[in-house]
């Protein structure tokens, strides 16, 4: 009885220290669930593939991953967080503005989004697909650019990178303009691969042995090979997912929950194995390598909110509210250099760090802490509630195009990084990355109708000769 009224008293000192930083997961998870319920009234049913749904569950997993670490660690950080955490070893009420912040964001993002995304209901996905050389046309631009990759290796005498680091600082010393292309086409690449994977979807039983081929070999470039990224293959399973759901059969909310809990152990096991190479004999386990991004985000946050009541700064305010916008014009064009937020940070506060190839990334809520606290968090979440809601209603209509199809699936894909970098990192992106594409592929277009060789189909004309198809997912699974 002694020992039960202890473990009693134990566990309600834990419970009662750990307070302040429940209420606001608390009250998140509250904010989710009604969210979620007035999404599935509306629409008769949750689809986890819808835009401001998938990014809902972005921010609470975001949110709740270091909460349940913390949580975990007896309301402290392991030597295997994050260096500054377990430097630090905030206590819960130094931490439990940083929480409350995660929910200020995520309500105003899910009020917006459940307001302005309409009550209709994506029923059929009814595609007209562009003209028949813009598949073989995708294909070989992306082999075209992985090809210069290699050719940019070979030129250069980069070699292979050995660690995850090194993979960045290989080509630091490079021409900038050359940085620069490198770095859109890496972009360019995942949008084409994208689209691809839409175009061979839409004849799943034509190509189904093709996408198992292709997912196979970027597992075997990775774990075998050590030429591969978790991005890319994050986006490759993302996209095969997705059309999946769209175009061949739905997946039913248990279904898509397996999945996608698959695919996020998958990265996280990814960045542990891939954390483990940065080990070394003298130097130790790299203080910032550990392949968790959830409590590196969260750190972000608890450091640049010490660095900011410190006075530190004070030199990138306001500045940084224009990083997004000025990242639309090449540096090249500009007569000042252009403030990404991310790389100040680590270069001005972790210069070693960032000299050994290491990136932090940024993160909405250390935006919002970096600027003007609250309004921020308020703002920033219900700018991408506005903007989703507006691409829902887009990709809510009956008939699309490739073009509109492929661009939801890119936000859809890309979506982590409004939470993950900056607020708006996807507009100069959807300008470099997508619509070059896009552009592009209508160039090749005029350029064969003077030939007389571009002709159009539908998704099912790809197997069956029809035209203007609708393509409808089946049962769920």
């Amino acid at each position: 009885m002694t020992l039960f009224s202890s473990s009693f008293a134990l566990t309600g000192s834990f419970l009662t220290d750990a307070l302040p930083v429940i209420w606001p997961l608390v009250a998140l998870l509250a904010a989710a669930a009604v969210y979620f319920q007035a999404l599935r009234k509306w629409s008769r049913q949750l689809d986890v593939f819808e835009l401001g749904v998938f990014y809902a569950l972005l921010v609470i997993l975001y949110a709740v991953f270091p909460f349940v670490d913390y949580m975990l660690g007896d309301l402290s950080f392991s030597p295997f967080s994050d260096s500054r955490l377990f430097q630090a070893q905030p206590s819960p009420k130094e931490l439990a503005p940083i929480f409350w912040y995660y929910f200020l964001y995520f309500g105003a993002f899910a009020l917006c989004y459940a307001r302005l995304r309409g009550a209709r209901n994506r029923e059929a996905l009814k595609a007209r697909l562009p003209p028949r050389y813009t598949l073989p046309a995708l294909i070989a631009s992306l082999l075209l650019i992985k090809g210069f990759f290699l050719f940019i290796t070979f030129m250069y005498g980069l070699g292979t990178p050995e660690t995850y680091a090194d993979s960045y600082l290989m080509y630091q010393g490079l021409p900038r303009l050359l940085q620069q292309i490198l770095n859109h086409l890496s972009g360019i690449s995942f949008t084409c691969e994208i689209l691809i994977m839409a175009l061979l979807s839409g004849n799943f039983r034509k190509y189904k042995y093709w996408i198992c081929g292709w997912i196979l070999m970027e597992f075997v470039s990775i774990f075998v090979g050590g030429i591969g990224s978790r991005t890319g293959l994050l986006v490759l399973l993302m996209s095969a997912a997705a059309c999946h759901h769209f175009t061949v059969k739905r997946f039913s909310v248990r279904t898509a929950f397996a999945v996608g809990l698959s695919v996020l152990l998958l990265f996280v096991a990814l960045g542990v194995v891939r954390d483990l190479a940065v080990i070394d004999s003298e130097a130790g386990l790299n203080p910032f390598g550990y392949g968790n991004e959830f409590e590196t985000l969260f750190a972000n946050a608890y450091d640049i909110s010490q660095l900011k009541a410190s006075g530190e700064t004070k030199g990138v305010f306001p500045y940084f509210y224009f990083g997004d916008v000025l990242n639309l014009i090449p540096q090249q064009l500009l007569p000042f250099k252009k403030i990404d937020t991310a790389a100040v940070y680590v270069n001005t506060f972790y210069p070693v760090f960032a000299e050994s190839g290491g990136g932090l990334a940024f993160g909405a809520i250390t935006e919002s802490i970096l600027g003007l606290g609250w309004v921020d968090a308020v703002w920033r979440g219900a700018a991408i509630g506005i903007i989703f809601a507006w691409l829902h209603r887009r990709f809510a209509r009956n008939r699309q195009t490739i073009w509109s199809y492929g661009f939801y699936l890119w936000v859809l894909i890309f979506a982590y990084q409004c939470f993950r970098g900056t607020t708006f990192a996807l507009v100069p992106r959807a300008f470099y990355q997508f619509f070059f594409v896009f552009v592009s592929m209508r160039v090749v277009g005029w350029f064969l109708v003077l030939f007389g060789s571009g002709k159009a189909y539908s998704m099912r004309h790809l197997a069956h000769g029809t035209h203007n198809s609708a393509i409808a997912p089946g049962a769920t699974t």
